[in-house]
Order: C-alpha cells, then sequence, then structure tokens
C-alpha cells in the first residue's frame, strides 16, 4: 500500500473515529438533559413539601412554576431524548466500520476501500436525522485524543 492510500484510509478513519464520538456525546448530553429535566420537579418539590413554613408564600409559587417549567419542557422534548437510543446504535455502526476502516490499514490492505467509502456514505445519509450540537462536537475535539488510541492516523494523534 503507498502513502496516498494510506492517507486516504486515514482521512476516512479520522471521520468515522470523530463521527462516532461525537454521536456519543450528542447522545449523552441528551441524557442529562432528560434527567435535569425530570430531576428538577422532583428536588423543587421535595424543598417546597418540606419548607412550607419557613418559605414565603411567593418563594413557594416560584418553585412550583419551576419545577412546572421542567415537567413541560421535559414532555416537549420527549421525542429528542427518545432519539438518544438512536444516536447510540447509529454510533455503533460508525464504530464498527472504524474498526474495519483500522483493520485494513494495520493488514496494508486496500483493496476494500471502494466498499469502506460505500459503507461510510450510506452511514452519512443517516446523519441528517442525528445531527451532531456544537456542544457534543466540542467535547468531543476536546476528549476524543484521550478516550479512543488513534496513533495509527498519525500528524496530531501521535
Amino acid at each position: 500500500m503507498n502513502d496516498n492510500e494510506k492517507q486516504l484510509l486515514r482521512r476516512l478513519g479520522e471521520d468515522s473515529a470523530y463521527t462516532f464520538k461525537g454521536l456519543h456525546k450528542q447522545a449523552d448530553l441528551l441524557d442529562r438533559k432528560y434527567k435535569l429535566y425530570l430531576s428538577s420537579p422532583i428536588i423543587f418539590s421535595i424543598v417546597a413539601i418540606g419548607f412550607d413554613e419557613e418559605i414565603p408564600s411567593l418563594i413557594l409559587k416560584l418553585i412550583a412554576v419551576v419545577a412546572l417549567i421542567g415537567s413541560a419542557l421535559a414532555l416537549i422534548e420527549q421525542k429528542d431524548f427518545e432519539k438518544s437510543g438512536n444516536y447510540r446504535e447509529l454510533a455503533d455502526q460508525v464504530k464498527n466500520l472504524y474498526e474495519k476502516i483500522e483493520a485494513s490499514y494495520h493488514l496494508d490492505d486496500f483493496s476494500n476501500f471502494v466498499s469502506l467509502s460505500t459503507e461510510w456514505s450510506e452511514l452519512r445519509k443517516s446523519f441528517k436525522d442525528y445531527p451532531i450540537g456544537s456542544r457534543a462536537y466540542k467535547l468531543t475535539q476536546k476528549n476524543i485524543k484521550q478516550e479512543m488510541n488513534l496513533d495509527w492516523l498519525g500528524g496530531e494523534y501521535c
């Protein structure tokens, strides 16, 4: 395998690695957001019930409004939260492709590059329904080197 072919596999590997991590980070953020929306009404209700004599009525009403908003947001964004599992499934598919690309690179086997590229193109079509948000993107940029062994990609990853 010549250097140009290795570079093509590295580029495909890098794209799939970042996408895999980004999809997982997006799923993690959705899960955290859902837990926040569900736990805030519980916490505020406990505070309101436990300290009803110590807290003025106006503040209790404010706590109730915040709890209501948290519940409403959880219901409104329920469809997005349900996507979390789909993000993870798609991320696992990308991870499997990443592993195939890495194996081809280490075996110096460029013969299946076309099939790997086709598989990548097919997976990319699914990404339009599962966008990676800016926060997940930034977390991926920040943490990918610690969370994955990307030495085979060369350059900044070594």
